[in-house]
């Protein structure tokens, strides 16, 4: 195989590990969220979106944030291929109009390049 299929291969491997864990993780973070911001409760939009998607959706975008970024820096050795997986989430924030929720997003992805760079300085030093 090329390099370029290996590299798309492994990134939609990680796309796929970050969507996974995140989807394992959401009700975490979803209280973590509702804990600390207390936002206003949501009204149902549609018959079939209520409170528990909302709130189940905004779990999965918090932990996604946290998650794609730290396995992104972790697995990809170009840092120019992590963007596009961390990319998605601040577009859907923005598209439903949830602006108080982008300060978490930048934290936990801040937080997810520092435990990636921890854990990429341990294996180095474990390969010496």
């Amino acid at each position: 195989m090329s390099k370029n299929i290996q590299m798309v291969i492994k990134i939609v491997l990680i796309f796929m590990a970050s969507a996974i864990t995140a989807w394992f993780t959401r009700k975490i973070f979803a209280d973590l969220y509702i804990t600390l911001v207390q936002p206003e409760p949501a009204e149902p939009i549609l018959f079939m979106i209520g409170p528990t998607f909302i709130y189940n959706f905004l779990g999965f975008l918090i932990s996604y944030s946290l998650f794609a970024p730290t396995f992104s820096f972790i697995f990809i050795d170009k840092k120019q291929w992590w963007g596009w997986l961390i990319v998605s989430a601040p577009l859907l924030i923005i598209s439903w109009g949830m602006w108080e929720m982008y300060l978490w997003y930048i934290v936990l992805s801040a937080v997810g390049y520092g435990v990636a760079w921890l854990i990429n300085l341990a294996i180095k030093k474990f390969k010496k």
